[in-house]
């Protein structure tokens, strides 16, 4: 008689359960094991965020340049058609080249913050589906990344503000808060993305389209509408008052989105915190369907 089949058990990192002794209903035991692991998620993190980081250009010629040429290329097209009168935009306290390159350098940051975490994982799968690891290592590494070439940006964007003559308000000491506030966001939103988009691959496809559609849609190249109801855009369009506000803290002063801001700033922390509750419990079953 041949030997009856091995029955192996997936690890134990695969298993979710979802009852009388589920994490979920113990959040104390949860946040307990996470601050346990903080020390080797920050570890693995790190090194994640280096190889990223020195792999992500290269082989290429222009290096990390390439971070910041898409939105200088993108400037110089809207700044060109509003010279030709294609366009018709009015920025009358700064000049629009600065406008315009602070507000797409900001879009791309929030965009870059949105799908870093999955593309994390994506690139970590076999990783995921192998080796026993705090899983937030991922989470962190992502954000890290984000604010690295954030913060490129912001010296590009501090920059401009005086090769472009204008005025340099108090202010642009709070654009790393606002800077932030828009990765903060961002990522939240990826985290908890993520899960669903790597079982269902159309949501990935689908938030493609739909970030095409809300680059026009937020104040990106143009001020924020007083008339109604495009003026609504920025009470219900949640990017709009981040991105707007710290712009104007670039090339301003204070900005009267500020309460709307702050308001934001709140949930987005309060979300950020969910969003990793989410990823923690929910990535094990993702990991196990993808598996199977």
């Amino acid at each position: 008689m041949p030997p009856s089949p091995e029955i192996t058990r997936p690890p134990e990192e695969a298993i979710f359960v979802n009852g009388p002794d589920s994490l979920l209903l113990k959040p104390s035991q949860l946040w307990g094991e996470m601050r346990s692991e903080f020390a080797t998620t920050k570890s693995l993190a790190w090194r994640l965020l280096w190889r990223d980081l020195q792999g992500q250009y290269r082989q290429t010629l222009l290096g990390y340049s390439w971070a910041i040429l898409p939105a200088l290329a993108t400037t110089v097209i809207w700044v060109f058609l509003r010279a030709q009168n294609v366009i018709r935009i009015d920025v009358p306290e700064v000049p629009y080249a600065l406008f315009v390159l602070t507000g797409i350098l900001l879009w791309h940051t929030f965009h870059e913050a949105l799908f870093r975490p999955l593309e994390m994982v994506k690139n970590c799968q076999t990783m995921l589906e192998r080796v026993r690891f705090p899983r937030e290592s991922l989470m962190l590494a992502s954000a890290g990344y984000v604010l690295f070439f954030a913060m490129a940006r912001l010296i590009v964007i501090c920059g401009s503000v005086f090769l472009l003559g204008n005025r340099v308000p108090a202010t642009l000491a709070l654009a790393p808060l606002g800077l932030l506030a828009l990765v903060a966001f961002g990522t939240a939103l990826g985290i908890l993305i993520t899960p669903l988009a790597l079982l269902i691959r159309d949501v990935e496809h689908g938030l493609r389209i739909v970030m095409q559609f809300m680059f026009f849609l937020t104040p990106v190249i143009y001020p924020v509408p007083d008339q109604f109801p495009a003026s609504l855009m920025i009470y219900v369009n949640p990017v709009a008052p981040l991105l707007v506000v710290t712009r104007d803290w670039i090339t301003l002063g204070p900005s009267m989105y500020t309460v709307e801001f702050a308001r934001l700033s709140g949930v987005t922390l309060v979300g950020l915190m969910l969003a990793i509750l989410w990823y923690r419990l929910s990535l094990p079953l993702v990991t196990e369907r993808l598996r199977a």
